[in-house]
């Protein structure tokens, strides 16, 4: 996917002026920022283990974004690619306006599905008998409302950039067969399921062209306006990683 992603979205998330970068999520989004100083934070110790061998130079923390073991107004941009459900929104968005500069910027990046083209949304009725909430991806977003009504980002920027991934139809039928709903099913209905998949692809492509699997790049962008200072407190769940 990474191939096919539009770099228009990351230059208009992240201002060229910027230097000093916390990121937080996807290890594949951070590695763009190579010229940037970059600090990572995750609460999964493997994820920062990767992250430290794919970014030498980078500083890599274990810590929860909502209790950051950061000083002040340290940072330009703070940037979260994937992780907004994971995030708990309210208090990580207080510490994201914590730690940047007076100015600085959160930048946040969601990629989701895109159900608007036909055959995709064929392909989520197939799935929907089986799981009713198969290819649903509204609860990736959640999170996002408590920025919007964050005093100290007042102006929240929002823009969608389309992405499309080519899919072969083995592999979607990978991605099918490896859906929670699917594997929940017994053999019988397993068949049925990815024979109907197997038969809308066959249907839906143009042979030998792959069929596209179309996303939207979700964005959003806010400086912060009002200076957060918060004092000054003893922090025991974040620590360097010595890799």
């Amino acid at each position: 996917m990474s191939d096919t992603f539009p770099t228009q979205a990351l230059d208009w998330l992240v201002p060229k002026e910027s230097e000093r970068m916390l990121a937080i999520g996807s290890l594949a989004m951070v590695k763009r920022f190579r010229g940037h100083k970059l600090t990572i934070v995750d609460s999964d110790v493997d994820q920062l283990k990767k992250a430290r061998a794919a970014l030498p130079g980078a500083v890599v923390v274990a810590a929860s974004s909502a209790l950051l073991p950061f000083a002040d107004q340290i940072f330009d941009v703070v940037f979260v690619s994937q992780h907004v459900h994971r995030l708990d929104a309210p208090a990580a968005i207080a510490e994201f306006a914590r730690v940047l500069k007076p100015g600085g910027q959160l930048a946040i990046q969601q990629t989701v599905r895109d159900d608007s083209v036909p055959w995709v949304r064929r392909l989520a009725a197939i799935l929907r008998q089986t799981d009713p909430d198969a290819m649903s991806g509204e609860d990736q977003l959640a999170g996002i409302g408590a920025l919007a009504a964050n005093r100290h980002f007042p102006r929240v920027e929002q823009r969608d950039f389309r992405m499309w991934v080519p899919a072969a139809k083995a592999d979607l039928l990978d991605q099918v067969a490896a859906l929670p709903g699917v594997q929940a099913c017994d053999s019988r209905r397993r068949e049925e399921v990815l024979s109907a998949v197997s038969r809308l692809y066959d249907s839906s492509a143009r042979v030998p062209d792959p069929l596209l699997l179309p996303y939207k790049v979700c964005c959003w962008r806010a400086p912060v306006e009002a200076v957060f200072r918060a004092p000054a407190r003893p922090v025991d769940d974040g620590f360097n990683i010595p890799l």
